[in-house]
């Protein structure tokens, strides 16, 4: 018996599988049976390829599938994207694909959003789509994504689930104290390149990640990031006696910044007395 040489037989990735389909003659004479081509579904999508984003060019927000870790949005009608691929997505079978996109309340499991299949695209080409009924902010959701080939074939729903939490809520302001530059009206402090420390705390926030802050119109100016418990300190020498100040701005999760909140303090001009 002949053996099949290296390399000649077919990779299950490039060539689909065939049936033999036989041919009879009108005279009766049955002939070699042909190779038809067995249509294979496309591929289930995976997190791979599955991305969140905030807006249409923002950035590629990875499929996190922890809830306890969901991706945090600022916005409550994020773009959803995946790849849709296709075993026979190449030459001469040229499969197009389409994507379905499903949003399910994580906590209630009730389905909040399905989408239309979007339209066939080449294999291997990434699908987006807008959720298309506002989630509700502060709530985990968790969505999935299946196929559909050129001809008609679907596979389930992708075993991965995207975990995202929108939250288009603005943390409060923050809190600033400074031992040394106390707030003012409390007195006249420190001096001509004395350096304080100023503590921003999260003022009852449970989600800031960093504070944004200026002194003096931008003099320094900058974003530190909070710790664990959300607080953070900065440092400032003053470089001018009598009135300063520094803006500082709370920064949560998803990106919502809170409204700033400006803390005055006097500075000690060279030669004088502290009253």
């Amino acid at each position: 018996m002949a053996t099949m040489g290296v390399g000649e037989a077919a990779r299950a990735d490039e060539v689909p599988p065939v049936e033999r389909i036989a041919a009879t003659t009108t005279d009766g004479v049955e002939h070699q049976a042909m190779p038809a081509a067995v249509n294979r579904p496309p591929f289930t999508p995976t997190a791979k390829t599955m991305r969140t984003t905030v807006s249409p060019t923002g950035a590629e927000l990875a499929c996190v599938t922890v809830a306890s870790n969901a991706t945090p949005l600022r916005t409550q009608r994020p773009y959803l994207q995946a790849r849709g691929s296709d075993p026979d997505g190449v030459d001469p079978w040229n499969q197009t694909v389409e994507l379905k996109f499903i949003v399910v309340d994580n906590a209630t499991n009730v389905a909040r959003w399905t989408s239309g299949w979007t339209g066939p695209m080449a294999s291997g080409s990434t699908h987006r789509v807008q959720v298309g009924a506002a989630l509700s902010s502060q709530r985990t959701y968790r969505w999935r994504v299946k196929a559909r080939d050129s001809a008609g074939k679907v596979t389930g729903w992708s075993g991965d689930a995207c975990m995202i939490r929108p939250d288009t809520t603005a943390p409060r302001k923050p809190i600033v104290n400074s031992t040394l530059y106390q707030e003012y009206p409390a007195g006249v402090f420190g001096g001509i390149g004395q350096p304080g420390t100023f503590t921003l705390r999260p003022n009852g926030a449970s989600d800031v990640v960093s504070y944004s802050y200026s002194f003096n119109n931008g003099e320094v100016s900058g974003t530190k990031a909070a710790s664990s418990i959300g607080w953070a300190d900065i440092a400032f020498a003053p470089t001018n006696p009598g009135p300063n100040f520094v803006e500082v701005r709370s920064n949560d999760s998803a990106g919502n910044g809170s409204a700033e909140v400006r803390y005055e303090f006097w500075v000690r001009y060279p030669g004088r007395e502290v009253q």
